[in-house]
């Protein structure tokens, strides 16, 4: 394959998959934040004729290999190379890559592993199985009660970080509705966690179908990239509470990474900001509740060496104050919760712009319930 026959192939990929894999969030009405001017509402439209997409304010615009370069920091060749990579991963296609172009500087995370199927797909299906889904306005009472009364969530917050509950029929149902949706994407979906495989019969079942409540992690302009269920709560005991998806999805740039929640409050800060990192989700959703910027790690394990340069590339512009569970200690004395602490100051002090710890409590289980007994309270 020549110079000419690459781009022409790069060119036609559609420009909406190659913003989703470049992690540019679009609304529903086609438009993102332009990448070539400072953008406080979105402007640039990806809707416009012929596979391009055009900033109505500054007028830029361009095919997809113009996209990857306003994005990637590339030349035309390089640009088009790099959408090559992503959605023509057979050797056998592509052409000899060339020495002559310049190559911007590109933290590890830009170059994914291929994903199982074409890139961009997992956005659209966790976007799908969120419409699926009841918001808090039309949920049974009893599933709003707990989200409500016991978590101590406004539905404000519920509605505007889009919180789903499924009931068990619908839960049956998913598995068929989404197959019938996506039809020609069965690996996606099992890289989504949609479909899964029995251990023990070995049949395919809904990944999350333990889980009436999904949290979506949520994008720059609203658009689901992640998800993580949460299993009933009838079911303590009997092990962990959230199930996450095993893949996330391919190109999303670092500071959105599926791995922090609520990174789309992020967006407009101010550098030296004070935002809080805390862990779970529905810590998250209680200190954002009360006005506060916060970030969450969605679990212990999901915060490790590994997995810091994400946070650090997030979080580098901000005071970050970080507050832990009281849970019980282990066999070695240290409880999950004190191991964390420990790895976030190991990683991010002197990465980010300040660090300080905020502890709870002793005898308060975590921020949730510390921050639902002050309300209680009438105290700040």
């Amino acid at each position: 394959m020549n110079n000419d026959r690459l781009f022409e192939q790069a060119r036609a990929v559609p420009i909406l998959e190659v913003a989703a894999v470049l992690g540019i969030e679009v609304n529903h009405h086609g438009k993102a934040r332009c990448l070539v001017h400072r953008d406080s509402d979105p402007s640039m439209s990806l809707n416009s004729p012929g596979n391009r997409f055009k900033c109505f304010s500054c007028q830029a615009g361009g095919s997809p290999v113009d996209l990857v370069k306003q994005a990637e920091g590339l030349d035309d060749l390089g640009a088009a190379e790099w959408i090559r990579d992503r959605f023509f991963p057979d050797p056998g296609t592509r052409p000899k890559p060339s020495q002559n172009h310049p190559k911007a500087e590109r933290p590890a995370e830009s170059k994914p592993k291929a994903a199982p199927a074409p890139p961009g797909h997992y956005s659209d299906i966790y976007n799908a199985l969120i419409d699926l889904g009841r918001d808090v306005d039309t949920m049974p009472d009893a599933a709003r009660d707990y989200l409500v009364e016991k978590r101590g969530l406004s539905r404000d917050i519920l509605r505007t970080w889009r919180v789903r509950y499924y009931s068990e029929n619908q839960r049956r149902a998913i598995l068929h509705n989404m197959q019938e949706r996506f039809p020609e994407n069965e690996e996606a979906l099992r890289g989504a966690g949609i479909l899964a495989k029995s251990d023990r019969t070995g049949g395919d079942y809904y990944g999350f179908f333990q889980c009436p409540y999904i949290f979506p992690f949520l994008g720059m302009a609203g658009r689901v990239l992640y998800v993580q269920g949460r299993i009933s709560p009838k079911e303590k005991g009997k092990g962990n509470k959230y199930i996450n998806p095993k893949s996330p999805p391919a190109g999303i740039p670092a500071a959105q990474r599926p791995i922090l929640y609520g990174a789309h409050v992020l967006d407009g800060l101010p550098d030296g900001a004070t935002v809080h990192l805390v862990e779970g989700v529905p810590d998250t959703l209680t200190v954002n509740d009360q006005g506060r910027p916060a970030v969450g790690i969605p679990g212990v394990g999901m915060f490790s060496e590994r997995t810091a340069r994400y946070y650090i590339e997030a979080l580098r512009r901000f005071n970050v104050v970080f507050s832990r569970h009281n849970d019980p200690p282990g066999q070695d004395g240290i409880s999950p919760g004190q191991e964390l602490e420990r790895d976030v100051v190991r990683f991010l002090r002197g990465q980010v712009a300040g660090l300080s710890l905020a502890r709870i409590p002793d005898g308060t289980k975590d921020l949730n319930d510390y921050l639902m007994e002050i309300r209680k309270h009438g105290r700040e």
